[in-house]
């Protein structure tokens, strides 16, 4: 007698659990890699009163930080101060329109964060912004 598959009663169940538990896990990871992501170079920013809040399209600017020690980063990338402005110019490529934002550590003199814009001015940028963080007060 040949086997003749009874497809009437429904046929072979795919168990799914273990799809879900993996896209489950894969969301989690997601969820906790993400904002560490958008973070960038931790700089200890100046307090201001007044300004706008202009993070929300911060991942599509160009971000230029310069840190206490001296060390700058055009968009997460150390650069020597020889190199900023062949690596700036890279960074804005296709971004030409885009303002570069400058954060710099609260314990810089107002000339190191001047040559950063003095850079930027070289280059070719249409507009600079400082990052500082709001006061309590």
């Amino acid at each position: 007698m040949a086997y003749k598959p009874n497809w009437d009663r429904g046929g072979a169940n795919i168990d799914v659990t273990p799809l879900v538990n993996v896209a489950l896990i894969l969301l989690i990871v997601f969820m906790v890699v993400t904002p560490m992501m958008r973070e960038g170079i931790q700089v200890a920013l100046p307090t201001a009163e007044h300004g706008e809040d202009s993070s929300r399209d911060q991942e599509a600017k160009v971000v230029l930080a310069i840190r206490g020690e001296g060390d700058v980063y055009v968009d997460l990338k150390r650069v020597d101060l020889v190199n900023l402005e062949a690596e700036l110019a890279h960074a804005r490529r296709g971004k030409e329109d885009v303002p570069v934002v400058i954060k710099g550590d609260r314990v810089l003199e107002y000339g190191e964060v001047l040559q950063l814009m003095h850079a930027c001015r070289k280059v070719g940028v249409g507009e600079v912004e400082l990052m500082a963080k709001k006061s309590d007060g």
